[in-house]
């Protein structure tokens, strides 16, 4: 189940990101019945959900400001979930399982969930079930019924069936709750008022109307998936591997591969994983260099993460450490593509996948990858037609006012050549001035030596795009762009998510075909300014000290002020002229919309 982790003492705990913060939610379960966990967690879900959903919609600063108020709101909601479904409460448990004449047995309780299952695919009346809707309102903690009326019709049904399948999980141990719901003629005593009601009402009554209705709908489809997250994908993977004994001699593949699946995502379930989790696997699949895990001290380094191996082998910035590092033969990409499909076929048969998107899709067919097997090493630049549908769409974006790194870490790079990990670690600090130039000081966790250097900033950045004024708003030891890390190698790398983000934004203003067969991706921004140097005339060695590219026996990395002063001559030639119009247009927009 989602959200629930087990502890090394054996007793459950819930844990949930708070929206736009790095902050957790965290509680004990106090239990070792997984079950028990389950229910606990699913009447937490229930009373907290709508109250995320509000939090996803405020800025961080917003969050930030009432993180404790947020606090205690998610501990009451907690507290009360504990107390409705605690291991303590002996005589409500007994009565909910005795047999008695009252009809309060195991069998009556099935009785009352297959009513309910019932109403989910739509046998009874409408009235009934929106009696039903009505009295799961009227008892709940959070102002459901304030959000339901602020639905459109067409979501309305949707989210009746929504909370109509979240009560069939909780009453399947609560009897009374359901004869009450079921019993049209029942009179329920008045509610007691919950002193949070009034307050969440408060906070919350202007802000629902704007919920996303996509982000409701994602609530449904996660909820309709419940039935498959019994086992965790590591958890599939280990059986997969049990009834898969006899396969002795493909066994390092069937690993690689599955490996390579599991962590192109951070989803516990493979229910969970989306097209861009797939993508994101044959990608990895496809550039892992061949027999990578015999190559222990790279192996290693990278802690066994075939994902992050592949794409510093795609983008060339991997040290081989001595090791001869070749791309895999077709054949063997098609062997481990096979027993990726058999894996998902095996979590399908089994009810742990609702599909296999492998299975007979040309998006991942081996024979349409053969030319970029072919040429691995090659990536294309951005054309002028895609830089400026990416101005165009940052403009309708308003600029990602509240999440500006999407704006300012592509245009960086566009105007500097840097990788997006070294753009990613920025802090205020490493904005330099020297001899009356500003530049970047790249200096965390670099690939090689000749990647630590100084970038001039380029003039567009700093006198229509409103960089400093950026800079200025951050404190000495903060990091420029607000990313969450992940852990990798034994550093934190803070450009993983944010490389999810961009790859989605960037089928806006790029092909399908440009991004399968000329690889563009973040890294061609790199392509992009080293091409725009050139065009602009500038000399190749120049180019190279830019891109932190490495020196020959005769260059040193020392940086004098006259060659700070010539990398700034070199950085200002780079040639814009074919979209200087749409670069103006950008920068006057930019500096309408957004505000230091």
């Amino acid at each position: 189940m989602q959200y629930v982790v087990k502890n090394t003492s054996g007793y459950y705990k819930f844990f949930r990101k708070i929206p736009n913060t790095n902050q957790q939610f965290i509680f004990s379960l106090n239990t070792k019945n997984y079950k028990i966990a389950s229910k606990i967690v699913t009447s937490f879900l229930l009373k907290s959900n709508q109250y995320f959903l509000y939090l996803k919609n405020l800025t961080k600063e917003e969050v930030m400001d009432k993180i404790e108020e947020i606090k205690e709101v998610l501990e009451a909601y907690k507290l009360e979930a504990l107390k409705e479904y605690s291991e303590l409460e002996k005589s409500r448990h007994k009565h909910f399982v005795h047999n008695g004449s009252d009809g309060s047995s195991p069998e009556a309780i099935e009785h009352w969930v297959e009513e309910l299952q019932e109403h989910i695919i739509g046998v009874k009346t409408e009235r009934q079930s929106h009696e039903l809707v009505r009295q799961i309102l009227k008892r709940s903690t959070l102002p459901l019924k304030h959000y339901y009326q602020q639905l459109d019709n067409q979501y309305k049904e949707a989210f009746m069936q929504l909370l109509i399948k979240y009560e069939a999980s909780i009453l399947k141990e609560d009897y009374k709750r359901a004869k009450e719901y079921f019993d049209l003629d029942y009179h329920l005593e008045k509610d007691k008022e919950q002193h949070l009601t009034k307050t969440i009402i408060s906070q919350i009554n202007t802000q629902f109307s704007s919920l996303n209705p996509q982000e409701f709908a994602n609530e449904l489809s996660y909820a309709e998936k419940e039935k498959y997250r019994s086992k965790t994908k590591f958890e599939l993977y280990e059986k997969f591997l049990q009834e898969n004994q006899h396969r002795k001699n493909e066994k390092d593949k069937i690993q690689s591969s599955l490996l390579t699946l599991l962590q192109s995502s951070e989803e516990k379930y493979m229910i969970d994983y989306e097209k861009e989790d797939y993508d994101i696997f044959f990608k990895a699949l496809l550039f892992t260099p061949l027999g990578i895990a015999l190559k222990k001290k790279i192996f290693l380094e990278y802690e066994g993460n075939f994902v992050a191996i592949a794409e510093d082998f795609q983008n060339n910035e991997i040290d081989s450490k001595g090791y001869v590092l070749e791309m895999q033969s077709i054949t063997t990409l098609d062997q481990k593509l096979r027993f990726a499909n058999d894996f998902l076929k095996f979590c399908t048969k089994n009810g742990y996948l609702d599909h296999n998107i492998l299975d007979n899709n040309v998006s991942y067919s081996i024979k349409q990858y053969k030319n970029i097997a072919k040429r691995a090493k090659e990536r294309e630049q951005f054309n002028a037609e895609e830089l400026i549908k990416m101005f165009d769409m940052m403009i309708d974006n308003g600029f990602f006012k509240e999440k500006i790194e999407q704006f300012y870490i592509p245009m960086i790079s566009l105007f500097s050549g840097m990788r997006v990990e070294e753009i990613a670690q920025l802090e205020k600090r490493d904005i330099g001035f020297e001899d009356k130039i500003y530049y970047f000081n790249i200096n965390h966790n670099v690939k090689t030596t000749s990647s630590i250097r100084k970038v001039p900033i380029h003039n567009f950045l700093i006198q229509e795009l409103k960089f400093l004024e950026f800079i200025a708003t951050k404190k000495e030891n903060e990091k420029l762009f607000n990313l969450d890390p992940l852990p990798m190698n034994g550093k934190n790398k803070y450009s993983h998510y944010y490389i999810m983000d961009f790859s989605k934004l960037r089928k806006q203003f790029v092909s399908e075909r440009r991004i399968s067969e000329d690889l563009v991706s973040f890294h061609s921004f790199r392509h992009t300014f080293a091409s725009r140097l050139a065009d602009g005339e500038v000399e190749e060695t120049m180019i190279s000290r830019l891109l932190g590219h490495k020196l020959t026996k005769n260059e040193t990395p020392r940086y004098t002020k006259s060659k700070l002063q010539r990398l700034n001559t070199e950085v200002q030639k780079l040639d814009i002229k074919d979209i200087r119009k749409q670069l103006t247009q950008l920068a006057l927009q930019f500096n309408r919309v957004v505000k230091f």
